[in-house]
């Protein structure tokens, strides 16, 4: 079970006005909202968590409920394929019945005299608990490219090359942004944004809600969203990649309730610090774990990153077109195929 301190269990909840005097957050949590409902988050992420099957129908044993989580509004479609009909939305924290089994990534909804069918990746169950994109649906022949930013400190090496190999081949990415990085290069992530590149968060390491409260973890995040807003004058994407892939399960459920969606690579090109890794072993390590809907994690800020991955790259970008692979963001990948 999540620890919550004494303190934040019996404090009324507390506006935090110089932060939100600091972030617009418009189409997404914003920092008085995500604090003030931390109670009910964690209300919710024991039952999602801890107590499977408590949202299920006293009535209809076969109906589950769910929650709409890490997306602004969530639309419910006519049919299980994202060329249907929009019926209704339904914001984030909206409750809606489960009426039967997943389809094509979909599951069958009812919310209140609509029934139709809302992409699953955006819906928290007790059953499944709350979604995490590894991968993208599959289908689209697309891969995804995220890197990882401010691991180490600002001693480490970067790779301008690989930026502008990008720019130039017109390959996507998205950036995952750690707070100090943002804050000791704001141009450079005021050019990635520019540039086209989708921008999202990078936790701090350590962050659990075994030994912290789920106050501090939110102001740790929402510290990140801060020195990001300042640096692109805007909120980014509402992602978050936590700082290590087997990051706390209940600390991804309350982000996602806040609105974040949580995104752990599935595929690494071992480029990380002290990898110590050649072109060509870079380049393997990418090229065996490509497949539909891969995410796959590289580094500009390493020493390997700068040396080995920025060789490898061009390689490694001409062989997966030539398998028909098509390169996208991660706000593009955690969307639907069409069957249509």
């Amino acid at each position: 079970m999540p620890h919550v301190n004494q303190p934040f269990a019996t404090t009324p909840c507390r506006e935090r006005v110089a932060i939100a005097s600091r972030i617009s957050m418009p189409n997404f949590a914003s920092p008085t909202r995500s604090l003030c409902v931390l109670r009910w988050l964690l209300v919710l992420i024991l039952l999602v968590n801890v107590i499977p099957g408590a949202l299920v129908s006293a009535q209809d044993q076969s109906v589950e409920f769910g929650m709409v989580v890490s997306t602004p509004e969530l639309v419910v479609r006519s049919c299980a394929d994202p060329g249907c009909d929009g019926l209704t939305t339904l914001p984030l924290g909206a409750m809606l019945e489960i009426t039967g089994a997943e389809e094509n990534g979909y599951y069958p909804v009812r919310s209140g005299s609509t029934e139709g069918y809302a992409w699953s990746l955006f819906i928290a169950t007790p059953s499944a608990g709350t979604p995490v994109l590894r991968e993208g649906h599959a289908g689209c022949d697309r891969i995804a490219f995220v890197f990882n930013l401010g691991r180490g400190d600002f001693s480490d090496p970067f790779s301008w090359a690989m930026i502008d190999y990008l720019k130039a081949e017109s390959i996507p990415a998205t950036m995952f942004i750690r707070a100090w990085w943002a804050g000791y290069y704001p141009a450079w992530a005021y050019d990635f944004d520019q540039s086209g590149f989708a921008l999202g968060l990078l936790g701090e390491p350590g962050l659990t809600l075994d030994d912290q409260s789920a106050e501090a973890i939110m102001n740790s995040v929402l510290e990140t969203q801060s020195q990001l807003y300042e640096a692109i004058g805007h909120n980014g994407d509402p992602l978050f990649a936590p700082f290590d892939a087997d990051a706390d399960p209940a600390l991804l459920s309350m982000l996602a309730l806040a609105g974040y969606l949580p995104v752990i690579a599935g595929v690494s090109a071992d480029d990380g610090h002290d990898s110590g890794g050649s072109a060509d072993t870079v380049a393997a390590n990418i090229l065996e774990g490509a497949h539909d809907g891969a995410i796959i994690e590289l580094h500009l800020d390493t020493y390997t990153g700068a040396t080995a991955t920025v060789a490898a790259l061009p390689g490694v970008i001409a062989t997966l077109r030539e398998r028909g692979y098509t390169f996208v963001t991660i706000p593009e990948l955690a969307q639907p195929c069409s069957a249509r």
